[in-house]
């Protein structure tokens, strides 16, 4: 049997739930992409480069380092704390929890839609196999003794298809939602981590009255935490 004739036979239901598997494989990808790639980044080696950097007095260099990958989560938190080193220091760790809280809400747009749109097409499944039960039965009361037993297999074999469906998008999404959930949760115990760390470095050179190579400015450094 053909995919679009199991569509047919399923009924309305199961356009309903290849709707919701087309946003789903639309959310699954834009968020694979943005934790994978766009907001990832290595944390220890960042750090060890940034750490070179500051102890180094070159805060210019370490601001260059974060802008090497602009999008990153954790290197713009790093490079908010370095841009605001001339500042008093509750103002520093201030620009370190504002950007980390900017770039947790960020990371995790839209990753909660997975594990709902999943719930939903299973759902679906199954309240598109009860009315395809009920129709069944339906015509089976109208038709004779000997044609009932065949007309209710049948019925039931195709009101089975939603569920079925509902199963197969709901099922795919959910092992999306789980990978993409433990990249977020990764990249936020590095934010955590690693901007505890730059935050008692920058302290660190402040405390020294080191001076600011060039001068760390944000008009100079640039960039924010921007979406795609």
């Amino acid at each position: 049997m053909g995919i679009l004739r199991v569509m047919e036979s399923g009924g309305g239901f199961m356009w309903w739930i290849l709707l919701a598997l087309l946003f789903g494989v639309a959310i699954a990808l834009e968020r694979l992409f943005m934790v994978m790639i766009r907001y990832n980044v290595n944390g220890n080696d960042l750090m060890i480069k940034v750490r070179k950097s500051i102890l180094g007095n070159k805060l210019n260099r370490a601001v260059a380092i974060c802008d090497g990958k602009p999008h990153a989560a954790l290197s713009m938190v790093f490079k908010a704390g370095l841009l605001a080193i001339e500042k008093p220091v509750a103002d520093i760790e201030k620009a370190v929890e504002d950007a980390s809280l900017e770039a947790i809400q960020k990371i995790q747009t839209r990753t909660s839609y997975l594990g709902t749109i999943a719930n939903v097409a299973t759902l679906l499944g199954l309240l598109g196999t009860i009315f395809g039960l009920i129709d069944s039965f339906e015509s089976v009361g109208a038709a004779s003794a000997e044609e009932r037993q065949t007309l209710l297999a049948a019925g039931i074999s195709v009101a089975m298809y939603t569920t079925a469906f509902g199963l197969l998008v709901a099922i795919p999404l959910l092992l999306m939602f789980s990978i993409i959930s433990g990249k977020t949760t990764a990249i936020i115990d590095e934010i955590d981590l690693y901007g505890s760390k730059v935050l008692d470095l920058i302290k660190t050179a402040k405390e020294g009255k080191l001076p600011i190579e060039g001068g760390a400015t944000p008009e100079k450094a640039g960039g924010e935490f921007d979406d795609m």
